[in-house]
């Protein structure tokens, strides 16, 4: 399915970094790819993608992780 624009941003677990937006880009319909973008300490991570399916609506997952 292709998507109209994606954002994504990243939060650190504790709350001290963040939300940092990560640049997503449109590779071609229905491929979005992120480069070039570092975490920029270990520990605890939260990513949020929201996709945005028309113009009225849009979802959000958010999907925890750790960087040792």
């Amino acid at each position: 399915m292709d998507t109209p624009e994606i954002q994504a941003s990243l939060t650190s677990r504790s709350g001290s970094i963040g939300p940092l937006p990560v640049p997503v880009e449109r590779v071609s319909p229905g491929h979005w790819s992120v480069s070039g973008f570092q975490v920029p300490v270990v520990g605890s991570w939260e990513l949020s993608p929201t996709v945005r399916t028309s113009d009225f609506d849009q979802a959000t997952v958010r999907e925890s992780f750790e960087i040792p």
